[in-house]
């Protein structure tokens, strides 16, 4: 004798518990995400005041888009720092991007995580690419080149790396609009 329904109301008992349960290791990541976020942050200026700010998550893309963005107030400097991921070649790359408050310029951008590939994609990591977007002015958008730059927007690319090259100009012009659609409106 079987109970009518029985099977029906086990599943979806089942199901819910599953949907609540990935909810919550949803949060736990994300709220350990933000926990990390912010130790990075005091890793490098351990000095400063820094706090999570909202930000119009409508410029966000599929393919590029802001995930924590902070203000940071390190002696006599005021900057934003916005942790974004841009789709790459391979993955996601994330980097952080300093926009700095006073001269409006992109101060520094640093690279945090990437998995693209090791023969052309891996020079992103050695630094001297992303040294071209720092004291960028925020009045034009980034344009990655692939021979020569003939404007002080332009950034020539990494041979072989256009895509990769690409994640970081994406992510800088990101950062730009979220940084002029914050200031519109203070």
């Amino acid at each position: 004798m079987s109970i009518p329904g029985g099977i029906d109301f086990f599943m979806k008992k089942k199901r819910f518990i599953a949907l609540v349960s990935f909810t919550a290791v949803v949060l736990l990541v994300l709220s350990l995400s933000f926990q990390d976020k912010n130790e990075y942050l005091t890793s490098i200026y351990p000095h400063a005041r820094i706090s999570e700010i909202n930000f119009d998550e409508d410029l966000n893309s599929e393919y590029c888009f802001a995930e924590y963005v902070y203000d940071v107030h390190d002696g006599d400097r005021n900057f934003q720092c916005y942790f974004i991921k841009s789709m790459g070649y391979e993955d996601y790359v994330y980097y952080m991007v300093e926009v700095d408050d006073k001269n409006e310029r992109i101060d520094r951008i640093r690279l945090i995580d990437e998995n693209e590939t090791e023969d052309y994609g891996g020079y992103i990591r050695e630094g001297w690419f992303l040294e071209r977007f720092e004291n960028m002015s925020l009045d034009h958008p980034t344009e990655i080149v692939k021979i020569r730059k003939e404007n002080n927007y332009e950034i020539v690319a990494i041979t072989g790396a256009t895509i990769t090259s690409q994640t970081a100009s994406d992510a800088v012009n990101l950062a730009m609009k979220m940084y002029k659609v914050k200031t519109k409106k203070n």
